[in-house]
């Protein structure tokens, strides 16, 4: 227990200060009421796997701690670029102190991790990310355009068999979980459970091959019921070549933050499916009654 508390102060204490830098962000965008409330909850530092601390440090100088804290500040503010037409996303790097310990504080002491297998996206979340990401393109200035992710034969790719796993979060205490929800009307949250950097070495090949690198980001996304709508991992590789930190965010996060955010998108969709439903139903189950008490009323026993 007392583990989990340093790990969360640190995580709180990083997460207040690690917006100073944001060369690879692309602008903040506006607060609307309308939109779809959402909970960003950062991976835990514990939960942070890669292999390319040491190149990274030599190009840029910046320490573990300053990477680790990069590189989960790029997925959130990728994931608030790319989703902010749709949805109000609370930031972890912009609220206030007390708001963080509050809401994404009070998140992870609800949650824990299960290793399990990954579940992968369907085609309409690969085709909803695509156009999410094209539609960003046309959005950006000239000096941005050329700044895009690599896709192969102009798809996004997974790579998904039957070892491949990720890290998904599951509620312990659901009556605490729900309570955050309500009283921050949340409509989502969404989990960033772990960030794994992979070099993808090949044996069989020459020694002294640059490899490609491999992002794979693990996550779940709970509903304002606070139930899990859905938990997996998304991907992106990229050439080995890259060592900048802030090239490495803008160019290699953005394929797999579009394709959380379309699932996002998804989900949304068959909640509102299912509200509207349930609305139809009391509607109709009322009507029935109302039908009913008509055709009974001003009846006397002898009716009967």
């Amino acid at each position: 227990m007392k583990t989990l508390l340093s790990l969360f102060i640190v995580l709180i204490f990083t997460l207040a200060i690690s917006a100073q830098d944001r060369t690879y962000s692309y602008g903040n965008k506006g607060y609307s009421q309308s939109l779809p409330k959402v909970a960003i909850v950062p991976f835990e530092s514990n939960l942070y796997l890669s292999d390319i601390n040491k190149e990274i440090g030599n190009r840029t100088g910046l320490n573990l701690q300053e990477i680790e804290n990069t590189f989960r500040d790029g997925i959130m503010q990728t994931i608030i670029n790319l989703g902010s037409d749709s949805y109000n996303f609370i930031d972890p790097t912009e609220i206030e102190e007390e708001d963080l310990h509050r809401i994404i504080g009070g998140i992870y002491s609800c949650i824990s991790y299960d290793y399990v297998q990954v579940i992968p996206l369907d085609k309409v979340d690969k085709t909803n990310a695509q156009k999410l990401l094209e539609k960003l393109k046309k959005k950006e200035a000239p000096s941005q355009q050329n700044r895009g992710v690599y896709l192969e034969d102009g798809e996004i790719r997974e790579w998904y068999d039957k070892k491949e796993r990720f890290m998904d979060a599951k509620v312990h205490n659901q009556e605490k979980f729900d309570k955050i929800i309500i009283e921050n009307e949340l409509d989502f949250i969404l989990c960033i459970n772990e960030l794994d950097i992979k070099v993808m070495r090949d044996v069989n090949r020459d020694v002294g091959q640059i490899w490609p690198r491999r992002v794979k980001i693990h996550f779940t996304i709970f509903d304002k019921n606070g139930n899990k709508t859905f938990g997996s991992a998304v991907y992106n590789n990229y050439d080995g070549n890259q060592k900048d930190i802030y090239s490495i965010i803008r160019k290699n996060f953005r394929v797999p933050c579009a394709q959380i955010v379309a699932k996002i998108e998804t989900t949304n969709v068959s909640v509102e499916k299912s509200l509207r439903h349930q609305e139809r139903t009391k509607k109709d189950k009322t009507e029935i009654v109302k039908t009913k008490n008509t055709n009974t009323s001003g009846k006397t026993d002898d009716d009967f």
